[in-house]
């Protein structure tokens, strides 16, 4: 089966559009809010929406079309992770994210047309504002999912327990040395859990399935979350090395997939590790 993340990202794209448009117009008129929404829709959308994809993904295992509830948890996992990622860039004090300068440094230049005391320090203020924002109006999507009371009370329990594991990584490798964050324990905390487990399992609790069952979905989304971010990594060096954990890592992942008892989901999945080791993030 060809994997339709072109199509999910679109479909993310123009629910993120929609609804924090109809936001605009419940916040009171001041000077930052309709910029900031507009800000956060722009730099929302300029990402590949893997996450929210896998949300999808996971979901249509388990049902025969797509429900609006899929739709809105996949905005609300890309909500959160474009929140991460404005914290992420103030704390590693990047200069660019997306092709555009990162949020900070765009407020940053807000503050010094402003004539603001200190803009540096104002741009990585309201970057935090934002990255806020996008976290309560990504929680509050989830809030209005119509579902049964069982299903979000698992729900909420995985997604706060997967944001905190992240950002206890974010901790560990805001201080760890250069060896340290090539570590895969530190792999799995700060990224592979909420990149790959986190939709994964959501996606198939949405779609009813309980926890219990889903012990290899998880393990599957620890691994291809590891290749994931190996591939990321190989870019920046150590191509011997990465090479050498990639085809470690791809051999586990293909285990697990071929454990699989549903043929459906072994299709699935099989293609899913294609597309993580050809490095189309």
């Amino acid at each position: 089966m060809k994997l339709p993340f072109p199509e999910f990202k679109s479909q993310i794209d123009r629910r993120i559009s929609k609804l924090l448009k109809e936001a605009e117009k419940s916040f009171v008129a001041g000077v930052f809010d309709r910029d900031s929404i507009r800000r956060l829709e722009s730099f929302a959308r300029r990402g590949k929406s893997l996450r929210g994809s896998l949300v999808m993904f996971s979901y249509r295992l388990f049902k025969n079309s797509l429900s609006q509830e899929a739709l809105d948890m996949a905005v609300a996992l890309e909500l959160m992770h474009s929140a991460l990622l404005i914290q992420d860039d103030i704390m590693d004090e990047d200069e660019m994210r997306r092709g555009v300068k990162a949020i900070h440094r765009q407020y940053a230049r807000v503050g010094r047309k402003r004539k603001i005391k200190n803009p540096d320090h104002f741009g990585e203020s309201a970057a935090i504002c934002l990255s806020d924002i996008a976290f309560f109006f990504a929680f509050g999507v989830l809030g209005r999912l119509k579902i049964d009371l069982g299903a979000r009370r698992e729900l909420w329990k995985l997604f706060s327990r997967e944001l905190i594991t992240t950002a206890l990584g974010q901790m560990e490798d805001v201080a760890a040395s250069p060896a340290r964050k090539k570590e895969l324990t530190l792999y799995l905390a700060k990224t592979a859990r909420y990149t790959f487990v986190l939709p994964l399992l959501a996606g198939a609790l949405l779609a009813g399935k309980r926890r219990a069952e889903l012990k290899k979905f998880e393990k599957l989304g620890e691994v291809l979350g590891i290749i994931f971010q190996l591939k990321d990594d190989e870019l920046d060096g150590e191509q011997k090395r990465f090479n050498k954990e990639i085809s470690r890592f791809g051999r586990m992942a293909k285990k697990l997939v071929f454990s699989l008892s549903d043929k459906k989901q072994k299709e699935a999945f099989s293609d899913l590790l294609a597309y993580s080791l050809s490095r189309e993030f």
